[in-house]
């Protein structure tokens, strides 16, 4: 028997592998507006783990014109359009390692859930892309949310999926998050549930290992890690 009520993931980077598909998208946009181009450093350093709005304030600070030469709205619509475009073309994988959790988790009964700063429609097409979309009980997006609730990083949408899988007197602490970024992983720990960091990624034709976080109870720097780690945490 599980220790855990529910299983919630993050999308980008930790169920999937699209960071590079994101960053090819919104660099194209940037550099199109006269925001220049972003480099990996940067896309680590302010953009990964950050919806869109969060990216575009940051890119606006760095160069006012870009925000004069296409408004906040018009930029994620054009960013999100053209990464799923290459979702279309066949671009986009499942994080190595992830359908074997989902299915492992999946054997548990308990319910799963993602929980992303994409929008729904986009998450839906990601995952009808790559078959993980069975495995989900509930795709929480900003669109999901109700009016008024912040985002990730704000610990809200941990919450307010954990109570819609499981019910309002669900116990945090008995939740298990999958995340990737530093700043989804403060969040989930914010929200008290138990957080693994699935810190590998492929980038650019080279392996970016992200910095081990204190807030993670667990963590996976190579898939192998990872499927250990599942036979600890879900024991057969």
């Amino acid at each position: 028997m599980t220790q855990f009520a529910t299983a919630l993931f993050d999308n980008d980077g930790c169920l999937i592998d699209s960071e590079h598909l994101h960053f090819q998208a919104i660099d194209a946009v940037t550099t199109e507006h006269g925001g220049g181009h972003i480099s990996t450093h940067e896309w680590w350093e302010h953009c990964s783990g950050k919806g869109h709005k969060a990216i575009y304030t940051w890119l606006t600070g760095k160069t006012p014109r870009f925000g004069h030469a296409i408004s906040e709205n018009d930029f994620t619509r054009i960013c999100l359009a053209s990464y799923e475009r290459l979702i279309d073309i066949g671009l986009l994988r499942i994080k190595p390692g992830m359908m074997e959790v989902c299915q492992r988790i999946q054997k548990t009964g308990i319910p799963m859930a993602t929980v992303s700063n994409t929008l729904h429609d986009t998450v839906v097409k990601g995952f009808n892309s790559v078959g993980l979309l069975p495995y989900m009980q509930a795709i929480i997006c900003p669109d999901d949310l109700p009016i008024g609730m912040l985002r990730k990083p704000s610990p809200a949408p941990w919450i307010y999926a954990a109570r819609k899988l499981c019910g309002g007197s669900v116990k945090m602490t008995n939740v298990l998050a999958f995340e990737d970024s530093g700043a989804g992983v403060w969040s989930a720990y914010v929200a008290r549930c138990r957080v693994h960091q699935i810190r590998y990624h492929l980038f650019e034709s080279e392996k970016y290992v992200a910095p081990a976080n204190p807030c993670a109870v667990t963590h996976s720097a190579t898939p192998t890690q990872l499927l250990l780690a599942m036979d600890k945490l879900f024991p057969c």
